[in-house]
This record gives structure tokens, C-alpha cells and sequence, in this order.
């Protein structure tokens, strides 16, 4: 599991791209809570060769993954969006309203 990097423009947060190779989206879970992102993923494989019907080798693969990251500003959670392909998670957001940058009015006394 590799970290490719976390980037922001002005109103959305492309949070996280993550390098999961060989892990299938149904096995990635992607989770937000109190500002925490958390991947995970578990996948178990087994193999088996066989000769004459009787087992010559065996092998169960385990791979599992939790990463956690803070993300850099306040999201709109109702827009968060994650995605695997070819091995690779991405996970992003909207800035939500109050966290974007407001223009106030200067008035004269």
C-alpha cells in the first residue's frame, strides 16, 4: 500500500489516492468520521495444486490494510466519492460552505 498524495484546489479536496494492487473495490471499505478518512481492505486467497488427487502444495494468502488520514479542511460529507481502479483507491470531497473563504464588507464610519 503506497500513498501517491493528497491535493486540494479551492472547492474540493481530492483527499487521498492510494495504491492498493490486486485488491477488488468490493473488498476496500472507505469510511469518515470526525474528520478521520479511514481505508481498509482485506483479501484472503487460497491455492491449491493437486496431482493424482492427492495435494502436493497449499497456500493461504492473507493481505490486509487500515490506513487512516486526517483530511486538511472541513468536507461536505454528503459529497465524498471513492473509487478503485486498476489498484488504485481515490477518495474525494467538496469543501463544505462554512469552511470556504467568505468576502466581508468594509464599511466606513
Amino acid at each position: 500500500m503506497t500513498e501517491y498524495g493528497t491535493y486540494e484546489t479551492d472547492f474540493t479536496i481530492g483527499s487521498l489516492v492510494l495504491a492498493v494492487p490486486g485488491v477488488p473495490s468490493d473488498k476496500v471499505e472507505v469510511t469518515y468520521e470526525d474528520g478521520v478518512l479511514r481505508i481498509r481492505a482485506k483479501v484472503e486467497e487460497k491455492i491449491e495444486e493437486k496431482k493424482k488427487k492427492k495435494v502436493v502444495y497449499r497456500m493461504d494468502k492473507v493481505a490486509s490494510f487500515d490506513y487512516n488520514t486526517t483530511l486538511p479542511r472541513n468536507v461536505d460529507t454528503k459529497s465524498l466519492e471513492a473509487s478503485v481502479k486498476d489498484g488504485v483507491v481515490v477518495v474525494s470531497a467538496k469543501v463544505a460552505e462554512e469552511a470556504k473563504p467568505k468576502r466581508i464588507t468594509v464599511k466606513t464610519s
